[in-house]
């Protein structure tokens, strides 16, 4: 059993019991159930039990429940349950007092209910729990196999194993330089109390836990694997699992290391990329490391494209899309180099003046390979924020900037478009503290005629011409986004010059029109 006391509290019959004291312990893991039945139970106690009674040994010594109390705690407990109403009709407060001072969980259990009943409850829901486990350690065991019969391109070697563990993990070398780290655990800890012995280890405390496996390879230390994990117990068949996994990693880095030195130095232009982001270093610092470790020089004119990945699911969604970036047949014709970063990774494309020019052909391929990745991860949404195109090196921060400021403005305007251009934002950053009365006013004044009985939008006008103008006024690209012939976009557009007093081909026009639509979008999201 490895339930917090919290958790436990959400099992029926358990649900119904109420947590009174030490609300701060909620977190202690509750390994085993016992029964008090003697006043000298402490002694016998084990680290993470919780024990479960009726207050008999006690009842008429609040004293003696304080020291049991403190021995609980001292011994590792994990909780004391009461049954009220036979003995107790309620704790005493001193007994609350010192639960609370010593964050030591307090249940009052239902009267309704045996302890029989609640301890078998647990026990299922543990048989349960083991169960779901044991067929996630399999499946993650076929995914090994799997990977370890296929002969193809190992570039993203760590990441993939990191993404079939399910858990971030760090390589070290033997001679203790670090390969790869997606971990908690920053570097300068990674190698506290190096060199270690070649055997499996359990290191660190509660809150920061990593198992630590020798890589060997032909009965040789070529280095370390580090499984880095929050939970304080892990079962001996996810053990097993990484054992599996640093068997792999040590075929590998005994045999390819060509590709692992690779793999390093992408690490390690990722680690700097991020350092510059943090300006911790230069641009032309990082620039010039990346051509150290192999990694060409971006050609100009270039463009950055920034896909955020939920923090619940980035670790087993970065693998994932690195390796449907890699292979993606919609980027092939582009020059791009991809990063992984904290909260996503970042692509760099190195455009050619055609492309320069077409940024919907960028935008299209973008999204093309987003809708591949989606339909392996459904439940993940993925969105890519695009950069101005820049011509200059040193305006990299700046470009990762926009892409930064366009995910802000997408989140707060709620725009769920897969691509979404710095372009189209820009103008909701200049005018974003512009107050809402003037907002309104503009917007009233330039889309008013669209009104039906002046009580409502002419819906399908409106969005039309809003999709007309994200498109930069393209036609097809209207048509495409909407799911309707190019002559059904034409004709609303026509109408909608007619009820605008509008030339859609006059820039000033459009400059309007983008403003109004720019300001209604802030007014329906601050609503």
């Amino acid at each position: 059993m490895r339930l917090t006391v919290l958790e436990a509290l959400q099992i029926y019959p358990l649900s119904h019991a109420k947590l009174i004291a030490g609300e701060r312990g909620g977190s202690r893991v509750l390994r085993s159930v016992t029964l008090m039945d003697d006043p000298d139970i402490a002694q016998w106690v084990k680290s993470d039990e919780i024990l479960f009674t009726t207050g008999f040994m006690m009842k008429d010594s609040p004293d003696q429940a304080v020291s049991l109390l403190r021995k609980l705690d001292e011994r590792g407990a994990a909780g004391l349950g009461v049954k009220l109403g036979r003995f107790w009709d309620r704790i005493p407060e001193e007994l609350i007092e010192e639960a609370n001072r010593l964050n030591f969980p307090i249940l009052e259990l239902p009267y309704e209910f045996t302890f029989s009943d609640q301890m078998t409850a647990l026990f299922n829901s543990e048989l349960a729990e083991r169960t779901k486990l044991l067929h996630g350690v399999f499946d993650k065991q076929r995914q090994l196999m799997q990977f370890a019969l296929k002969q193809n391109d190992l570039s993203n070697l760590f990441h993939i194993i990191s993404g079939i563990l399910g858990h971030p993990i760090a390589v070290i070398a033997v001679g203790g330089h670090i390969l790869y780290n997606n971990g908690p655990i920053p570097e300068q800890r990674l190698l506290l109390n190096w060199p270690w012995s070649i055997k499996a280890y359990w290191e660190g405390g509660k809150k920061e836990r990593a198992y630590r496996i020798p890589l060997l390879h032909d009965n040789t230390c070529v280095g370390y694997l580090k499984v880095c994990t929050s939970h304080s117990l892990v079962f001996k068949e996810e053990e097993a699992l990484f054992q599996q996994a640093s068997e792999i990693l040590a075929y590998h880095l005994g045999m390819d290391t060509q590709g692992i030195s690779y793999q390093s130095s992408r690490y390690r232009a990722e680690s700097l990329l991020q350092d510059v982001i943090q300006n911790k270093i230069t641009v032309d610092g990082f620039i010039n490391k990346c051509v150290e470790y192999g990694i060409k020089r971006f050609a100009k004119p270039y463009q950055c494209v920034f896909t955020i990945l939920d923090r619940n699911h980035v670790n087993a969604m970065e693998p994932v899309l690195m390796r449907e970036l890699a292979k993606s047949s919609a980027l092939k014709s582009f020059d791009v180099e991809h990063f992984r970063l904290q909260e996503g990774i970042l692509s760099v494309f190195s455009l050619s003046d055609q492309v320069a020019k077409d940024s919907l052909g960028l935008s299209r391929a973008i999204s093309e390979n987003l809708t591949l990745c989606q339909k392996i991860v459904p439940l993940v949404p993925l969105q890519s924020y695009v950069s101005q195109i820049k011509f200059s090196i040193g305006e990299l921060l700046v470009a990762y900037g926009e892409c930064i400021e366009t995910y802000k403005m997408a989140k707060r305007l709620k725009i769920d478009q897969p691509v979404l251009f710095y372009e189209t934002v820009e103008f909701n950053s200049i005018f974003k503290h512009l107050p809402e009365e003037v907002m309104f006013g503009y917007c009233h004044h330039i889309l008013s005629p669209l009104l039906i009985d002046h009580k409502e939008w002419d819906e399908e006008l409106i969005q039309t011409l809003e999709v007309y103008l994200q498109c930069d006024g393209s036609m097809t690209e209207t048509s495409r986004q909407l799911f309707i012939h190019r002559n059904t976009v034409a004709y609303r557009l026509e109408k909608i010059n007619d009820v605008l007093k509008v030339d859609l081909k006059n820039m000033n026009h459009l400059l309007r029109l983008k403003l109004a639509f720019m300001f209604r979008s802030f007014l329906v999201s601050s609503k």
